[in-house]
């Protein structure tokens, strides 16, 4: 995402926090955010256009599992935990084919210490309308939409939650 014409996709972009986090960290990126909601999209647009960012930054109203970019995207962000289950499946799909070769996907879950700490993740991903995919189940979701290399990386303290990750095949 350094090099100029890299390109990254928010999904669930919301008000743009992670968007404005790509533009800042990689200043030659064009971030592309998509989500359902009306008032979030409005707050994320107005920002855009606040901080001028509109030339690097485009936000859409658009369901996931709609995405219909074929090849495009060097990087792509899934919040598991804030997608319906009936879209899941579909979405990632989605995500997966608007991925370049050799491009990666990032599947963000909740997760917990121990047993108790998972069960309470879990819960959280419920009560956000999402579903809670195991270490495994992330994996396999992601393999499950011809992604390869799919590892979960290793826990960091500042986050409270799981990131899986996984490559297109080039």
């Amino acid at each position: 995402l350094r090099a100029p014409g890299g390109r990254f996709l928010d999904v669930g972009v919301g008000v743009g926090a992670l968007a404005f986090g790509a533009a800042r960290t990689w200043p030659s990126v064009h971030v592309t955010g998509i989500d359902i909601w009306g008032p979030s999209l409005v707050e994320a647009r107005r920002r855009v256009e606040e901080a001028g960012l509109a030339d690097r930054i485009e936000i859409r109203e658009q369901p996931v599992q709609d995405l219909d970019d074929v090849g495009v995207f060097d990087l792509a962000w899934f919040p598991g935990p804030f997608i319906p289950p009936d879209v899941v499946q579909a979405g990632i799909n989605a995500v997966a084919r608007s991925v370049k070769p050799g491009g990666w996907v990032v599947y963000s879950g909740f997760n917990g210490p121990g047993p108790l700490g998972q069960a309470t993740a879990d819960l959280r991903a419920i009560r956000f309308g999402g579903r809670a995919f195991s270490e495994a189940g992330s994996v396999a979701l992601l393999q499950s939409a011809g992604l390869r290399d799919a590892r979960v990386l290793p826990p960091m303290t500042w986050l409270p939650g799981r990131l899986t990750v996984a490559r297109k095949p080039e």
